[in-house]
């Protein structure tokens, strides 16, 4: 298991709060802020009380899994632990590093990728925020990773996520987590077929952070980023986990 390191040195928490909100305003700063700063937090420390592993680096150690945490998929010693370990076969997913033309080339069999959004309507960053604003469907795609193109490989499968007008966009983020995860897996049980099957993409843009005028877009929409039913839910998810425990 390959983890992104969330904060990088010159990329701390704060440094970039501020450029989001400079960029994409308040609204998109707080988002981010609660998914992967308060969020994260608050499941550590609660943690000691849980029965399940609440993080990824946790879990693989119940599982008995490798686990690396870089700043860089592509550094040398990534690729020694995978030609060590015979790794064949990569599957990313929710990675925010681009993969490199060595890396890809050291897995025989092909590497895929599970995007959080339809393509190639929504490539690139934040799909679901661009398109709520756009008026787009929330989806998912997992498609073949054959060069350095961002979300450009060969199509595998795409599929579309309804959720409730009134549901914020954690929550449709989280939806569309869920389905494609359950796509992924019934594509890997068939790898070769899967590959075999895919198909090159045509048209479609690329989409970078949303910026003030598409957060705009996407208030004039209806949809909520982030509401408070959605963080009492968490907190009550935690309280519930500490009193099983």
């Amino acid at each position: 298991m390959i983890a992104s390191r969330l904060y990088r040195p010159g990329h701390g928490p704060l440094t970039r709060y501020f450029r989001n909100w400079r960029d994409s305003g308040a609204l998109f700063a707080f988002y981010l802020s609660y998914v992967f700063f308060y969020a994260p937090l608050l499941t550590r420390a609660m943690a000691p009380f849980m029965r399940k592993p609440v993080t990824l680096e946790r879990l693989c150690h119940e599982l008995g899994v490798d686990y690396a945490l870089t700043d860089d998929v592509n550094e040398p010693r990534i690729r020694d632990a995978l030609a060590a370990r015979g790794v064949r076969r990569l599957v990313s997913c929710y990675f925010d590093q681009i993969l490199g033309d060595a890396l890809i080339a050291a897995c025989p069999e092909g590497c895929l990728n599970l995007h959080p959004g339809r393509l190639p309507e929504y490539r690139g960053l934040f799909p679901e925020f661009h398109a709520a604003a756009e008026g787009g469907p929330f989806g998912y795609a997992i498609h073949c990773i054959t060069d350095t193109g961002v979300d450009t490989g060969p199509l595998i499968e795409t599929g579309t996520v309804t959720v409730p007008g009134e549901a914020d966009l954690l929550c449709v983020s989280r939806r569309v987590l869920e389905a494609g995860t359950e796509a992924l897996g019934r594509v890997v049980a068939d790898w070769d077929t899967a590959v075999s099957r895919a198909v090159p993409q045509h048209g479609g843009r690329y989409h970078s952070y949303p910026d003030r005028l598409t957060m705009r877009r996407l208030r004039d929409s209806g949809r909520s980023v982030l509401n408070w039913r959605t963080v009492q839910a968490d907190l009550r998810q935690f309280a519930r986990a500490r009193t099983d425990h």
